[in-house]
């Protein structure tokens, strides 16, 4: 996972889980990775960063995180207020 700005810091501040390793670490972010065999404590703490978190990988979590955050964004409007926009956030 990438984190920026505000996530970066709490992430270098805070290990969260044993297998936690930042693998690069940069001014303005950082990359962390983890070893978990189940993901779904990762994805609600990673929610909480919004858009200050990225996946890279696995492509599976990947895809869970972009249609659990296109979801929410239907629950504000997005879909309707801007059809192609929620469309290309589900390609």
């Amino acid at each position: 996972m990438r984190f920026a700005d505000w996530a970066a810091v709490n992430v270098r501040e805070q290990q969260w889980h044993p297998s936690q390793r930042i693998v690069k670490d940069g001014r303005t972010g950082l990359v962390a990775r983890f070893r978990l065999s189940d993901t779904r404590e990762l994805k609600r703490w990673l929610l909480g960063y919004g858009r200050h978190a990225v996946v890279t990988k696995p492509k599976t979590l990947r895809d869970e995180m972009r249609d659990e955050l296109c979801a929410a964004c239907e629950n504000y409007g997005a879909k309707a207020a801007n059809a192609a926009k929620a469309h290309a956030c589900r390609a």
